[in-house]
């Protein structure tokens, strides 16, 4: 089939200023709700088919409106109160300003000609709903603060999926939330009217993302899709983040003004005055968000995670309240409740009641000298030139030298032990300086495994230039720590994956599994250090909890930093077919959480239950794997297996 959309194909059309009526309006407005292939039988996810079906239905549902001709409709007193005084209109244009550019920088950046006019239709549409937001402010005198300067995005696909899964939350929400609206007449039939084009729009825009992002998934390299699933999960973290708090801005007078960006799911009083529970809301989104998307071609997928989320949420609801609406479950629940509080006074009572010199408490003697003598005595002693390397069939070393991280890996060792040694000097305590002083021999050492299995097996990877540490080098040992840890914790799942794989031989894994019991080790060390630290500078636990999830937070920048240099540096090679499947078959992200919690659970289980341990890490793992299991219960017509994949049974 040919390319439909000529690479210089004009702007979209819209309707013109003059000769305008009710029948060219209602046809745009069914056109833009229907929409259905002509091609027959089910459609491949990741085909032309799929690609043309997707691109088809995006061009032949535009709506041709003008904002330069709506005719905004007079308010009286009380509505224009209303719509000036909600907290949205801020963001709302400076969100659309971004998708926009957003939108356009990443079309720029696809090969294929058909997605990029696709994309970039949207970032036109995106435009387009700015300007009716500017107009609709300019009519009803609502003060805008400055706008920012619009900057195209330095990384397009990542601002592209920020702004894709933002829309689908987002929109999910707002359908209810303006269906309410509509219902309860807070707002002129007149107004919603004239905004109806804006949401279906926004409708069509998360189709088109949903099957977009389904297609990128199926044709990219398959060594980069896992990558890329990271990618997309902390693209998850930086909404949920970003929707945690709110934005600040200054208003048209230069004054502080707050704006919020979860208005779309805790905005039901600001749009009707009927009360409505959080039950009946999460039903209202689910039917509208199903009505919106019904005129479309079944074939094609929809948006899952939101309304996935809200079922499962749902369904927990409905359990509590049957559990609390029966006498003999509530009595049953407060029984347990009674138990438990009794079990933990009872195991405080017993820690209290235990002589001083058994009790481990944070930042005390006991605790230094546990947690450096435990790291010495652990030490293991072997030399990487002597250690028994198996060798490889060709098959093999075509899958070791296609896994593309062989670099930054080298370079983290590599920087690892010259921060730690760097460090060493500036630790006063002698017990604790000697156990650091090990870890830095034992960080050399794991650089220099890396260099003879590099030389070895001809891995492409050598050493680079060491850049110049910070002049506070605590700070850098503590950076480095955190990172660590999360680079350990989700290398026992993917270690744990690549091993049932077999995607090397078995004496390959048992050397590196060598290095995981040192990794191990070395958080558990680092943890104890820190909490130590801390304790003896004053900070409680809350304060120390904060000081962890900033320290976390910059450890997962630096990680997709790493993940992002790590494809650039290997573009095109090919760890696509025989390397990479042997990871991805049967990959679920659900699982390689699962494993990542149980694995990091099995090998703390090694180490003295009085050392503390990393919690954050597992306690986060432990929530998604509870969330995805609920998600799982919610879509049973998911979990089939053994079944092509298509559009129809999407």
């Amino acid at each position: 089939m040919p390319d439909f959309f000529p690479s210089d194909s004009p702007e979209p059309e819209a309707i013109p200023p003059a000769g305008v009526d009710a029948a060219t309006i209602q046809h745009a407005d069914r056109i833009a709700r229907h929409w259905q292939s002509n091609v027959p039988g089910p459609i491949e996810i990741g085909s032309v088919g799929h690609r043309n079906a997707m691109a088809r239905m995006f061009s032949e549902t535009f709506n041709p409106y003008k904002p330069s001709v709506i005719d905004w409709p007079v308010l009286d007193k009380e509505t224009l109160q209303r719509i000036t005084s909600l907290p949205i209109w801020d963001i709302a244009v400076q969100t659309e300003g971004k998708a926009r550019l957003r939108m356009a920088a990443y079309a720029a950046t696809i090969a294929d000609p058909v997605i990029r006019e696709a994309i970039a239709r949207n970032g036109w549409e995106e435009n387009r709903h700015k300007e009716v937001l500017s107009r609709m402010v300019a009519f009803y005198g609502i003060e805008l603060a400055p706008e920012p300067e619009y900057l195209e995005p330095r990384d397009p696909e990542w601002a592209y999926l920020v702004t894709g899964f933002s829309e689908c939350v987002d929109s999910f929400f707002a359908f209810g939330l303006f269906a309410m609206a509509d219902r309860s007449g807070f707002f002129p039939a007149a107004l919603i009217d004239t905004f109806e084009p804006v949401m279906q729009e926004e409708c069509r825009h998360i189709l088109l993302f949903a099957n977009w992002l389904a297609w990128h998934r199926r044709t990219m390299p398959a060594w980069r899709r896992p990558w890329f699933e990271l990618r997309v999960l902390a693209v998850w973290a930086f909404l949920g983040w970003e929707r945690m708090g709110l934005a600040r801005s200054m208003d048209a007078d230069g004054k502080e003004v707050v704006q919020d960006n979860n208005f779309t799911v805790n905005g039901t009083k600001a749009v009707s005055d009927v009360d409505l529970t959080l039950p009946e809301l999460m039903e209202l989104c689910l039917s509208e968000n199903e009505r919106r998307f019904a005129g479309y071609d079944q074939r094609l997928l929809r948006p899952t995670t939101m309304p996935g989320l809200t079922r499962a949420a749902l369904g927990v609801l409905r359990v509590a309240k049957e559990l609390k609406g029966s006498p003999e479950r509530a009595e049953a629940r407060r029984a347990r409740g009674k138990a438990r509080t009794a079990e933990r006074k009872a195991a405080r009572r017993a820690r209290h009641q235990a002589p001083a010199e058994e009790r481990i408490v944070a930042g005390s003697e006991r605790h230094k000298d546990l947690f450096c003598a435990q790291f010495i005595a652990t030490h293991q002693h072997y030399d990487p030139e002597t250690l028994p390397w198996p060798e490889l069939t060709e098959e093999e070393l075509a899958r070791l030298r296609g896994v593309p991280f062989w670099q930054e890996v080298f370079h983290t060792e590599r920087r690892a032990a010259a921060i730690v040694d760097a460090f060493t000097p500036q630790v006063t305590d002698p017990v604790v300086r000697e156990a650091v002083a090990l870890q830095g021999r034992e960080e050399q050492r794991h650089a220099e495994l890396l260099r003879v299995m590099i030389k070895r097996y001809g891995l492409d990877a050598h050493e680079q230039p060491m850049e110049q540490f910070p002049a506070d080098l605590e700070t850098a040992f503590i950076d480095f720590g955190f990172g660590e840890c999360l680079d350990a914790f989700l290398g026992f799942g993917a270690f744990k994956t690549a091993r049932e794989s077999e995607f090397l031989p078995k004496g390959m894994f048992d050397i590196f599994d060598v290095l995981m019991f040192e990794e191990t080790r070395h958080i558990v060390f680092f943890i104890n250090y820190m909490a130590w630290r801390e304790k003896r500078r004053g900070l409680g636990a809350a304060r120390r909890a904060i000081k962890s999830t900033r320290f976390y937070g910059r450890a997962g920048k630096r990680l997709l930093g790493m993940v992002r240099r790590g494809q650039d540096a290997n573009d095109g090679k090919d760890f696509a077919v025989t390397q990479a499947n042997l990871f991805l078959d049967g990959f679920s992200f659900r699982r390689f959480v699962e494993d990542c919690y149980r694995e990091n659970a099995r090998r703390m289980s090694e180490f003295d239950p009085e050392l503390m341990q990393p919690r954050l890490l597992p306690a986060m793992a432990g929530l998604a794997v509870r969330g995805l299991q609920m998600w799982d219960r919610a879509r049973p017509h998911l979990r089939e297996e053994h079944k092509p994949e298509t559009l129809s049974q999407a």
